[in-house]
């Protein structure tokens, strides 16, 4: 029975993200006057990592570092392959 339902979910988690094929844009320039654009990154066949965060989270350093060690290891293991967006939530945050 536990097979049966775990089969169940795996094949719906398979299904859900099969569907899930179009990209939404994001492209800008960031502090340092560089020009990024999320579909030509994905198009020069990198993988990408997207880091949503918020300046004012109290409680959201922990996490962060652990995402940022995470994001650090792989872009150590694979140089060149993945390109990594860190964007504020909301647009909460100037390049000052």
């Amino acid at each position: 029975m536990k097979k049966s339902i775990y089969l169940s979910i795996v094949l719906l988690f398979a299904f859900s993200i099969s569907k899930s094929q179009t990209v939404m844009q994001l492209s800008g320039v960031d502090c340092n006057a560089n020009t990024h654009d999320l579909l030509a990154d994905l198009d020069a066949g990198k993988a990408v990592i997207l880091h949503f965060f918020m300046q004012n989270c109290g409680s959201c350093p922990p996490p962060a570092k652990k995402i940022q060690a995470m994001a650090n290891n792989i872009l150590a293991m694979h140089p060149g392959m993945i390109t990594a967006y860190a964007m504020p939530f909301n647009n909460t945050t100037t390049c000052t």
